[in-house]
Protein backbone atom coordinates (compact mmCIF):
# COMPACT_ATOMS: atom_id res chain seq x y z
CA UNK A 1 0.00 0.00 0.00
CA UNK A 2 1.19 3.73 -0.61
CA UNK A 3 0.51 6.98 0.85
CA UNK A 4 0.34 10.18 -1.36
CA UNK A 5 1.63 13.04 -0.13
CA UNK A 6 2.50 15.02 -3.73
CA UNK A 7 -0.23 17.63 -3.10
CA UNK A 8 1.85 20.80 -2.75
CA UNK A 9 -1.19 22.67 -1.12
CA UNK A 10 -0.87 22.41 2.81
CA UNK A 11 -3.62 19.74 4.53
CA UNK A 12 -5.01 22.80 6.19
CA UNK A 13 -5.71 24.37 2.70
CA UNK A 14 -7.12 21.21 1.37
CA UNK A 15 -9.30 20.46 4.31
CA UNK A 16 -10.94 23.81 4.42
CA UNK A 17 -11.33 24.12 0.72
CA UNK A 18 -13.23 20.95 0.56
CA UNK A 19 -15.28 22.21 3.92
CA UNK A 20 -16.06 25.60 2.16
CA UNK A 21 -17.07 23.18 -0.87
CA UNK A 22 -18.98 20.60 1.46
CA UNK A 23 -20.67 23.53 2.94
CA UNK A 24 -21.71 25.24 -0.54
CA UNK A 25 -23.06 22.05 -1.93
CA UNK A 26 -25.51 21.21 1.46
CA UNK A 27 -26.06 25.28 1.57
CA UNK A 28 -24.98 25.32 4.86
CA UNK A 29 -24.39 28.81 6.42
CA UNK A 30 -21.83 30.06 9.11
CA UNK A 31 -24.63 29.54 11.82
CA UNK A 32 -26.34 26.42 10.68
CA UNK A 33 -22.50 25.03 10.70
CA UNK A 34 -21.95 26.75 14.11
CA UNK A 35 -25.59 24.89 15.18
CA UNK A 36 -24.33 21.60 13.83
CA UNK A 37 -20.74 21.49 14.92
CA UNK A 38 -20.89 23.97 18.63
CA UNK A 39 -17.87 25.70 16.81
CA UNK A 40 -18.45 29.59 17.28
CA UNK A 41 -19.34 31.08 13.70
CA UNK A 42 -16.57 33.42 14.00
CA UNK A 43 -13.90 30.73 14.03
CA UNK A 44 -15.46 28.80 11.37
CA UNK A 45 -15.48 32.26 9.24
CA UNK A 46 -11.82 32.70 10.28
CA UNK A 47 -10.40 29.23 9.29
CA UNK A 48 -12.51 29.59 6.03
CA UNK A 49 -11.16 32.56 5.10
CA UNK A 50 -7.78 31.21 5.73
CA UNK A 51 -7.26 33.63 8.40
CA UNK A 52 -6.77 31.07 11.18
CA UNK A 53 -3.78 28.71 9.79
CA UNK A 54 -4.75 25.58 11.43
CA UNK A 55 -7.76 23.74 12.92
CA UNK A 56 -7.66 21.06 15.87
CA UNK A 57 -8.87 17.28 14.98
CA UNK A 58 -11.87 17.72 17.27
CA UNK A 59 -12.71 20.56 15.54
CA UNK A 60 -12.00 19.12 12.00
CA UNK A 61 -13.76 16.03 12.67
CA UNK A 62 -16.70 17.98 13.63
CA UNK A 63 -16.72 20.21 10.42
CA UNK A 64 -16.14 16.93 8.49
CA UNK A 65 -19.18 15.36 9.74
CA UNK A 66 -20.97 18.44 9.11
CA UNK A 67 -20.23 18.95 5.73
CA UNK A 68 -19.29 15.70 4.49
CA UNK A 69 -16.18 15.54 4.33
CA UNK A 70 -13.59 12.78 4.40
CA UNK A 71 -10.21 14.15 6.13
CA UNK A 72 -8.05 10.92 4.90
CA UNK A 73 -9.12 11.70 1.58
CA UNK A 74 -8.32 15.67 1.86
CA UNK A 75 -4.96 15.52 3.30
CA UNK A 76 -3.91 12.91 0.75
CA UNK A 77 -3.71 9.90 2.92
CA UNK A 78 -5.97 8.22 0.66
CA UNK A 79 -4.52 4.06 0.40
CA UNK A 80 -4.13 2.73 -2.83
CA UNK A 81 -3.44 -0.81 -3.62
CA UNK A 82 -0.14 -1.94 -5.50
Amino acid sequence: MKRRYNDPMSNTDRFTQAVDIGRAERELTLQDLQALTGLHYVTISRLLARKQKSVTLEDAVKLARATGVSIDETCGLVETVS
